[in-house]
């Protein structure tokens, strides 16, 4: 098995992705990448997630400095990198069997969420979130996910629905909700 480091890391090439339907496991590896998470997969078996984009090198575990988060949907076995411009990070959260997807990109000071249909990225960001978080679409295209509050410590759920955000707060003495 894979040696962690001394920080629980574990070494470039020894973290895979797989799907599992039944009793046959497929492992899905981008790649070339440093490790592979699914993350979301559609009725027809498309899968979407994120890579870290890293080239090998004498210190296995340099990726996690170096190396590029990018997301992924996979159509067929065959790997295309979702990459929202300008962003410095990419993760996809979630697709609905129409091929709509969910996730976020990283900034130079904060995590902001996206859609990407039909080829267009669209911003996902509650009033006032500091970052944001989606991570599911349904066939209908809602949208849920987590945000930070305006006050910089509280997290909330959303719900994205025909252009309207609705913020979900747990009841009870609770001072998230994600």
């Amino acid at each position: 098995g894979a040696i962690e480091d001394a920080e629980g890391r574990l070494p470039f090439g020894t973290v895979h992705g797989f799907l599992q339907r039944g009793r046959e496991v497929t492992t899905i590896d981008v790649p070339g990448a440093a490790l592979t998470q699914p993350l979301g997969i559609t009725d027809r078996g498309d899968v979407v997630g994120a890579y870290l984009e890293a080239a090998p090198g004498p210190d296995p575990y340099a990726y996690y400095e170096t190396g590029r988060l990018r997301g992924f949907v996979m159509r067929h076995g065959t790997f295309t990198p979702i990459d929202f411009p300008g962003g410095l990070g990419t993760k996809v959260s979630d697709i609905n069997d129409r091929g709509d997807m969910v996730g976020y990109y990283d900034t130079a000071d904060a995590r902001r969420g996206f859609a990407l249909r039909d080829g267009r990225f669209t911003m996902i960001d509650p009033p006032g979130s500091l970052t944001t978080l989606p991570s599911g679409i349904d066939n209908r295209g809602r949208i849920v996910g987590g945000y930070l509050a305006p006050n910089g410590v509280n997290g909330r759920g959303f719900l994205l629905e025909d252009g309207r955000y609705t913020t979900i707060v747990a009841p009870g003495a609770r001072t998230d909700t994600i």
